[in-house]
C-alpha cells in the first residue's frame, strides 16, 4: 500500500506524516523528498519513481509539486492520494507567511526560501495574489486529474472533524491518532 499526501505545504502535511507513521506506514523522510527539488526543477521524475519504491507514505515537498502526483499515479495507480487543503486560500496564505516569519532561513537543494517559492509558485513570497492563485489552481488541477482518472482520491480540509476515522475508512488502515503537528502561531 502507498499513500501520497499531495496537499501544498501548510495544509497539514506534517500532521499527515505523523498519521501515516502512527498507521504503520514506512514514511519517506522529508529531507529525502526535499533533495529531489533540483531534479523536479530540471523536469526529471525518475528519482521520484526510484524513491517511491522504497517507502509507503509520502508528504510535503517534493511529493506535492506540479506534475509529481500525476507521475506517481501513473506508476502506482492503486495508491491512495490525499489532497489536504485549508478552509480557503486566505487561511492557507496566512499560515504560510506565519511559518516563513517564524522559522530560520533554510536552504533546500541549494535554493533559498525566496528562490524555492519563485520556482514553485512563479512569484515572490510576498506576492499574495499570485501565490493564492497558484494554490487554488493546483488544488483544482489535482481534483480534476484524480477524479477524471477515478483514482483512490480524497480531499481533506484541515482542520475538520473525524479525520482519523475518515482516513481509516478511505485507506482501510486502522483508526489511529491524527496529530496536530508543526502548528504555526
Amino acid at each position: 500500500m502507498k499513500v501520497f499526501c499531495i496537499g501544498r505545504n501548510k495544509t497539514g502535511t506534517t500532521s499527515m506524516e505523523g498519521w501515516m507513521s502512527n498507521a504503520g506506514l514506512k514514511v519517506c523522510p522529508q529531507p529525502k523528498g526535499e533533495d529531489l527539488l533540483r531534479e523536479w526543477a530540471n523536469g526529471s521524475y525518475k528519482p521520484f519513481e526510484v524513491l517511491s519504491t522504497t517507502f509507503d507514505g509520502f508528504q510535503d515537498i517534493c511529493w506535492n509539486l506540479d506534475g509529481v502526483p500525476q507521475a506517481m499515479y501513473k506508476m502506482h495507480p492503486d495508491a491512495f492520494f490525499i489532497l489536504t487543503m485549508r478552509e480557503n486560500a486566505d487561511v492557507w496564505y496566512r499560515s504560510l507567511i506565519r511559518y516563513m516569519n517564524n522559522t530560520k532561513p533554510k536552504k533546500m537543494a541549494g535554493y533559498s526560501r525566496e528562490e524555492r517559492h519563485k520556482l514553485i509558485y512563479g512569484c515572490s513570497i510576498l506576492d499574495e495574489k499570485q501565490t493564492k492563485k497558484h494554490y487554488n489552481d493546483y488544488n483544482r488541477k489535482m481534483i480534476d486529474f484524480f477524479e477524471s482518472n477515478n483514482a483512490n482520491f480524497m480531499q481533506l480540509t484541515i482542520p475538520s472533524s473525524n479525520i482519523s476515522e475518515r482516513l481509516a475508512d478511505f485507506t482501510g488502515l486502522k483508526v489511529v491518532r491524527f496529530p496536530h503537528a508543526n502548528k504555526s502561531k
